[in-house]
């Protein structure tokens, strides 16, 4: 019984360190994207959308936390009733109350001002979006002595075209990239990650798994301002789904290799996901346009195998399993 009260704080203990961790290499991640714009620049795009990244990383980081903890009952399992509710309501609420309290210092002024200098250093040759852009000196929004060339795969037939060279050039910049307003030609958009992005740059099995991550963000928030009660939903049938999945700490008694396979249960839930978002309900909005319904289905399903999943553990999988096979019994 001890073991299980100490569930909660030890949750929280993880979920902390997990939190920080990842809400570290995010800033890191921003910092390096704006180093160019300078220092003030710099603090500004750091704090002024901190409440955005930690939201964005709340939900990835209570799934790992409850993935951790699922070592600790596995190693003291207490009450089996209790080690499956604590778990629970303890995930439950920080997911709710942190996506409540994050929205409430979220800021919602407009997005601030994007410097060119994210994409582009001055006496650097750099490559932007099919184009290979050169300027002596950037400042305050204008280049002076600006080399443009054209990538040859941008279709341009005019050969001449695919050199430019302008004195004076005005340059705006936003979130996707900068474009150019020669004086008396016609402007140029150029799509470009920021100069230092490449430092940043994650492996391709990474960017699907955080493609993954930021669609299932972007329900919950729609779910958050447009349906509270879906929120709640959606949000209850995830931490569920989870905490069901513990039972996978136990089917063998090697405990690493139930980890993997939590771990990549966890991954299974962002594909499965994205799955039901970009194909199942894409395809039912055809024949039920408008149904309330189809915004509940991911729900619906994760609570569904969660339910499958307790079921089995309750029937099939005896919770001393692990203890008694390395004692030996």
């Amino acid at each position: 019984m001890k073991d299980s009260l100490l569930l909660p704080v030890i949750f929280l203990l993880i979920f902390l360190v997990v939190f920080l961790l990842i809400a570290g290499l995010a800033t890191l991640k921003s910092w390096g994207e704006c180093f160019p714009e300078g220092n003030n620049t710099l603090v500004e795009a750091i704090f002024h959308n901190l409440p955005v990244r930690l939201l964005q990383i709340l939900p990835v980081s209570i799934l790992i936390s409850l993935a951790a903890l699922f070592i600790r009952i596995l190693i003291k399992p207490g009450s089996r009733f209790l080690s499956f509710l604590f778990p629970l309501g303890t995930a439950f609420a920080v997911l709710i109350f942190g996506y409540y309290f994050l929205n409430e210092i979220s800021p919602h002024s407009e997005k601030r001002a994007v410097k060119a200098e994210r994409f582009l250093l001055p006496g650097k040759f750099t490559e932007l979006g099919g184009y290979t852009v050169y300027t002596e000196s950037l400042q305050d929004g204008e280049a002076a002595n600006l080399i443009l060339i054209e990538d040859k795969k941008s279709g341009i037939e005019n050969e001449r075209k695919k050199f430019n060279f302008y004195s004076r050039v005005e340059i705006k910049a936003d979130a996707q990239g900068i474009t150019l307003h020669p004086l008396n030609e016609k402007e140029v958009k150029i799509n470009a990650r920021p100069v230092y992005s490449f430092i940043f740059q994650e492996e391709p099995r990474l960017s699907s798994l955080f493609r993954d991550i930021g669609l299932l963000n972007a329900e919950l928030d729609r779910q958050y301002h447009n349906s509270r009660t879906g929120f709640l939903i959606l949000s209850f049938s995830l931490v569920f789904f989870c905490v069901a999945s513990s039972v996978f700490m136990r089917i063998s008694r090697w405990p690493l290799l139930n980890f993997i396979i939590v771990l990549l249960i966890l991954r299974g839930i962002f594909s499965l996901f994205r799955f039901l978002k970009t194909e199942i309900i894409l395809e039912l909005n055809k024949v039920l346009a408008d149904s309330p319904l189809i915004d509940s289905l991911p729900a619906m399903i994760f609570l569904f195998l969660g339910l499958v999943i307790l079921f089995i553990d309750l029937v099939f999988v005896d919770y001393n399993f692990w203890q008694r096979e390395i004692q030996g019994g």
